[in-house]
């Protein structure tokens, strides 16, 4: 499977409407997890408001199609540059078209604590 896209805290942070029924500021963990909870005790999913329409939708209404990549021989210096050139928290690791991986910045900067 090509990867064609990827989701983020920030994309679904840019579609307010889903919190707009909220009088304060909750993560989107908590967010997902009360969601989801709900959701899997019920029998069907029913009209909830915008939460429910979120969580109905796809993914592709969310999405990034602008994948930034790297591949599984790129080094470590080369990640934490696009790390920080592109402004993201992770990037796919992609060989052969397939995502084989992901590193994050908490994983770079792991790297470089082992070599100091």
């Amino acid at each position: 499977m090509v990867p064609v896209g990827i989701i983020s805290e920030s994309d679904i942070i840019e579609d307010r409407s889903i919190f707009s029924g909220l009088d304060h500021w909750i993560s989107i963990e908590s967010f997902l997890k009360c969601n989801l909870d709900n959701n899997l005790k019920k029998e069907s999913v029913s009209d909830e408001g915008p939460e429910q329409d979120f969580l109905s939708n796809p993914v592709k209404d969310y999405m990034s199609t602008r994948l930034i990549t790297a591949g599984p021989d790129s080094t470590v210096e080369e990640v934490a540059r696009l790390l920080v050139r592109n402004r993201v928290n992770r990037i796919p690791i992609v060989e052969d078209n397939k995502i084989v991986g992901i590193i994050a910045r908490g994983d770079v900067l792991k790297a470089i604590d082992r070599l100091l």
